[in-house]
């Protein structure tokens, strides 16, 4: 069954097609769709009109990836090889050059496992695309691999390096996210993000966590939210850069460059700048959620989606509603009972 072509990817490209990608057999392969007709559209000699799809549909069915689009372009995350072990995030299609990450400097952990991404509209010049995805991290020195949470940041404007970085980012950052409360295993591996639009702009993401260590039958899931502003704050803060000489990540402490590394600057970059950027890609400060705590802890159960709704309530008062699933089946009784 794993041969089967499992659909990974249907986003709306514009008004009269789809885009799509599936596992092929384990050789990823994209195709257009008519929306009028909900057909694949052919080429010349009538025959479907496919695309390699490596590097925007991962190969198995089991890995996990996402994918958007923005303004015709393609932004996604997913495993770029057979293997499983090299992530990659891309933007693709339009008539802009094919950005991607750089796999040799590992900006990527090779376990990386992509959740969500999304794109928060916003001036032209600033406008950015968020992805969310769960990583080893590097960064510390414990015995046990530590399974951390990561929020990364591409700027749209981004357009390559010219000489230092071409054809990659020149705006990959990425920072962790804490959701944790004192007295319990922190909850490090993201399973689902929700974005809810703010009425003044931007949004607060709602995150699904689980605990890398279990405790109880189904170990113990808990919800935090992060606004937009506590995102964008750490990546404004202090980078974090590996000292080769002990091979351990400290605080970046050298003089700051103006134009900001990894900031959505109009012009280009200079090639001292992409040079810092190849490594200074990780964030020294951690993404707080409101109220510094999570929203929600629930012991003996695994949480894997979630919704949210900003409703009314009879007495008027705003209140938001979280909608969350399980990965287990249930059913409902019949009726009467």
């Amino acid at each position: 069954t794993e041969c089967f072509n499992f659909i990974r990817i249907l986003v709306q490209l514009n008004k009269t097609h789809l885009y799509t990608c599936g596992t092929y057999a384990f050789s990823p392969t994209c195709a257009y769709i008519d929306v009028e007709n909900f057909t694949l559209v052919a080429d010349a000699k009538g025959q479907p009109l496919l695309q390699e799809g490596k590097g925007l549909c991962p190969f198995d069915p089991r890995h996990q990836n996402t994918a958007l689009i923005v303004d015709g372009e393609l932004y996604t995350g997913t495993m770029n090889n057979f293997q499983g072990n090299e992530p990659v995030i891309s933007r693709t299609l339009g008539s802009r050059t094919v950005l991607k990450t750089d796999g040799f400097l590992t900006w990527l952990h090779d376990d990386a496992v992509f959740v969500a991404s999304f794109n928060v509209p916003g001036p032209p010049e600033e406008e950015k695309i968020y992805f969310f995805f769960e990583e080893t991290a590097k960064e510390f020195d414990f015995f046990e691999k530590l399974t951390v949470s990561r929020v990364a940041r591409v700027c749209k404007n981004d357009v390559g390096g010219d000489k230092v970085l071409q054809k990659k980012w020149t705006t990959f950052l990425k920072a962790q996210l804490s959701c944790s409360q004192a007295g319990l295993f922190p909850h490090t591996v993201l399973q689902h993000v929700f974005a809810l639009p703010q009425p003044g702009g931007g949004s607060l993401f709602y995150g699904v966590f689980a605990s890398q260590w279990q405790t109880g039958s189904s170990g113990s899931s808990a919800v935090c939210a992060f606004s937009l502003d506590a995102i964008e704050k750490a990546f404004a803060g202090k980078y974090k850069e590996l000292n080769k000489d002990c091979s351990r990540w400290m605080t970046y402490s050298g003089p700051a460059m103006d134009p900001r590394p990894g900031s959505c600057s109009v012009g280009p970059s200079s090639d001292k700048a992409l040079t810092f950027m190849k490594d200074h890609f990780l964030m020294d400060e951690k993404v707080a959620p409101i109220h510094n705590q999570p929203l929600l802890v629930k012991e003996d159960v695994k949480y894997t989606r979630i919704a949210v709704h900003q409703a009314q309530a009879a007495c008027g008062a705003a209140c938001t509603v979280l909608f969350l699933g399980t990965g287990r089946a249930g059913s409902l009784p019949p009726e009467g009972q």
